[in-house]
């Protein structure tokens, strides 16, 4: 209907009643967004929320992002073009043989044909062994920790930094006990005497 009317679309249905990321999670997650990522709407709400869209973890957005570019690519479809059926790669390849040789193979890896996921354990047990036997837990909390201490936002256009700075200096007087966050701005509206009496009942 949405389409039908040129208005933007939202989708809502990833949520998940588990409390903590794992199996139950990501089951649902994946399954729940599924058909959205079929009807690929505009806004596709909820990554990274748990119990019922009321608490937010951040290992569980990384976790989402790999979720829905694989809704992403079940979206794109089985291509049926003639570059696709690959008749002569087919003939070719005898019984036995590979396509890990075939430049359609590189093609089809470069454009998304085959998803590769950096997440999660992709080698050998031997491998695995090796390396301390790394959890998906463990590499979610690391990449977030890492994340938070190097990320640069992007700057603000100077336009919309002076017109923070002007709105800033407007409300500080009226609130003479607040004092802004490192890195944050306080532009709260001033709240009334009858507001305040009632908040604090």
């Amino acid at each position: 209907m949405g389409r039908f009317y040129q208005l933007p679309i939202e989708a809502s249905a990833g949520a998940s009643d588990a409390h903590v990321p794992g199996l139950q999670l990501g089951v649902e997650r994946a399954l729940n967004w599924s058909l959205p990522g079929l009807a690929w709407p505009d806004i596709l709400i909820g990554p990274g929320l748990l119990e019922g869209s009321t608490v937010l973890c951040l290992e569980q957005i990384l976790v989402d992002i790999e979720i829905f570019s694989r809704c992403r690519r079940l979206h794109q479809g089985i291509g049926s073009g003639p570059q696709d059926w690959l008749d002569e790669v087919l003939h070719g390849v005898k019984p036995g043989g590979n396509f890990l040789g075939e430049p359609s193979t590189r093609d089809s890896v470069r454009r998304g044909e085959w998803y590769l996921s950096d997440l999660g354990t992709h080698g050998t047990y031997e491998a695995w062994l090796q390396q301390d036997r790394p959890s998906l837990e463990r590499q979610l909390t690391e990449r977030v920790r890492m994340i938070l201490a190097e990320h640069q936002p992007l700057p603000l256009d100077e336009r919309v930094e002076r017109e923070l700075d002007r709105i800033e200096r407007q409300r500080r007087p009226s609130h003479p006990g607040k004092t802004a966050r490192p890195g944050m701005r306080w532009t709260a509206s001033p709240v009334s005497p009858e507001e305040q009496s009632a908040s604090t009942r």
